[in-house]
């Protein structure tokens, strides 16, 4: 995923309306944006975590306080916007997606919207079908933001043991082991409440072939998905 354009309108600390390019030359993919402090830098990492999330980032200060004082007192009616274009890389083809969110007042929820591009329309941004939440943890898995969306100030907080495992954790679940390792205890426990139901009707009827079939099926499935367990950790370490 790479972030190409950035707009914010009325957003934190940021009166009226800015767009921010980023660099997407692959020669020159390096964007750096220097300010004094205070100069509203951080913001902008906050502006970019609030549209993908509609949270800010855990350090942030004064959560509650999104709309820009100066807008709201020129005009209540004032809104918070954050627009972010993305392009990602999928099945070989670049694809670029306009993401907005707005907050239409302090307190409020926001709303989210997940647009497509198509260049072959006269309107090349299109609404999509996929659900825009969705679309924003197939981007960056929340998981995974706090690796790719954090101030220079916390870089240490990154190499604790805590992050570690979170970061270990974050990469299971992205992989599908979590819902693996999930599915296989289900099976285990259906597999057992089976074996107990069929060691009880046992002693009335010798006829079970239908149960015993049942079981040897649900053994196969089970030791399917631990081999296809393995391999993805196996490809992992490697």
């Amino acid at each position: 995923m790479k972030i190409e354009q950035l707009e914010i309108e009325n957003f934190r600390a940021f009166h009226g309306k800015y767009t921010l390019d980023f660099a997407t030359d692959p020669n020159k993919s390096v964007t750096v944006l220097v300010g004094n402090n205070g100069a509203g830098k951080s913001k902008i990492l906050e502006a970019i975590h609030w549209c993908l999330y509609d949270k800010l980032p855990e350090d942030s200060t004064d959560i509650n306080n999104k709309i820009n004082d100066q807008s709201e007192e020129l005009d209540p009616a004032a809104q918070a916007t954050v627009r972010l274009i993305l392009s990602n890389v999928e099945n070989g083809q670049e694809k670029r997606y306009l993401l907005s969110r707005v907050l239409p007042s302090e307190g409020s929820r926001s709303s989210f919207r997940a647009e497509v591009e198509d260049r072959a329309r006269q309107n090349p941004w299109q609404n999509m079908r996929e659900e825009p939440d969705f679309l924003a943890e197939r981007m960056l898995p929340s998981a995974l933001k706090d690796f790719f969306l954090f101030r220079g100030e916390s870089i240490q907080k990154m190499f604790s043991a805590n992050s570690e495992l979170h970061l270990k954790s974050a990469i299971r679940k992205i992989q599908g082991l979590n819902y693996m390792e999930g599915s296989v205890k289900d099976l285990d426990d259906y597999y057992a409440a089976l074996l107990t139901q069929l060691d009880k009707e046992a002693k009335q009827t010798d006829n079970k072939s239908d149960d015993k079939r049942t079981l040897a099926q649900l053994k196969e499935v089970k030791d399917n998905l631990i081999e296809e367990r393995k391999k993805q950790e196996k490809d992992r370490n490697d």
